[in-house]
């Protein structure tokens, strides 16, 4: 495992792990944990619990706030308590988790 970064956007911070951002990035076309934190606190967004590895993890479906993408990201993030929301995957959502998305947000 790589060095924990800390990164703090509109006064929320986040961490993850270094040598995982930087994988990220390989293999999910350029998604960077940087861009998915804009997206976790996008108030648009779908929310699903999740329960991996023993930790309550949460998968969000949103765009991020200030890049201009042309799809949702899909970003798994676990609370770290007070200190951080921990980044652990990003990517542009599926055409399925798109049309969750829009269906959900459309309901409203």
């Amino acid at each position: 495992m790589g060095e924990d970064v800390l990164y703090e956007f509109h006064g929320f911070r986040f961490s993850w792990d270094a040598d995982k951002a930087e994988k990220n990035i390989r293999e999910h076309d350029g998604v960077s944990f940087e861009i998915a934190d804009q997206a976790v606190l996008n108030d648009v967004q779908v929310l699903e619990e999740l329960d991996e590895e023993g930790e309550q993890r949460f998968g969000i479906i949103s765009f991020a706030l200030s890049e201009h993408l042309a799809t949702p990201l899909f970003v798994v993030v676990a609370d770290a308590g007070e200190d951080a929301w921990r980044i652990i995957s990003a990517r542009k959502a599926t055409p399925e988790e798109r049309r969750r998305y829009e269906e959900e947000i459309n309901s409203y």
